[in-house]
Formats: structure tokens, sequence, C-alpha cells
């Protein structure tokens, strides 16, 4: 997934985030039942590596130094579907490689969770 970003304002100056790229490999191992079974509840861990992608921002058109960059994470998770129709999913982050462009605060972790209704 990726976005291209546009110049906006932000008071008296004008700003553009940089364009990213997000990315996410991730494998599921079904746990239960060893047989699938749709009308069975479900459960799953998984295992990924994603990240993000980040140029640099601008402010009135001159690049910010200390902005953009490049962190990936691992990313173990697990997921319940509780047949016949939700999801629940929750996932820990944690970066495995950061290069971000001069000086900035990076996450230490992050925490993901979702809630899916099926219909």
């Amino acid at each position: 997934m990726g976005a291209i970003t546009t110049e906006g304002k932000a008071g008296d100056k004008k700003h553009q985030y940089g364009n990213t790229l997000n990315y996410d490999i991730t494998a599921k191992y079904r746990v239960y039942p060893a047989e699938f079974a749709p009308s069975t509840t479900q459960l799953f861990f998984s295992l990924g590596l994603n990240g993000e992608l980040r140029e640099r921002e601008k402010e009135n058109g001159v690049e910010v130094v200390n902005s953009g960059g490049h962190t990936t994470y691992l990313t173990p998770g697990v997921q319940v579907v509780a047949a016949p129709h939700w999801v629940f999913e929750l996932s820990y982050q944690h970066p495995v490689y950061h290069n971000l462009y001069g000086t900035q605060l990076a996450e230490d972790y992050k925490v993901n969770g979702a809630v899916t209704y099926l219909f």
C-alpha cells in the first residue's frame, strides 16, 4: 500500500508529507482444529515482516532533514475466527531495522488489534 502526497497549508507554512510505501508479508498457521472445518471456531498463529518506507517531508518547498526513513518490524500474532461471522486479531510489531533520516523519535513497539464481522 502506498500514498502519494500533495502540498497543503499548516498555518502560514506550506507543508508536504513524504510519499510512503507500506509492505507486509505474513504467514499464518492453523493451530485448531487440525482439519479445516468452516463452521467451527478456528485459531491461527501468524509471523510476518512488515514496514514503512517514507520520503522526507517538505516545508515551504525545502526538505525537512529530520523526517522520513525506513522501519521494518517482526510481527507475531494470533487470529480467532469465531464461525460463522466474527474474526478477532491481535499482533505485536517489534522493530528489527530502523533507518530514520536525521534525528527522530522511533517506536519501541506497536500493538494492533482488529475485530471483523463477515456478512
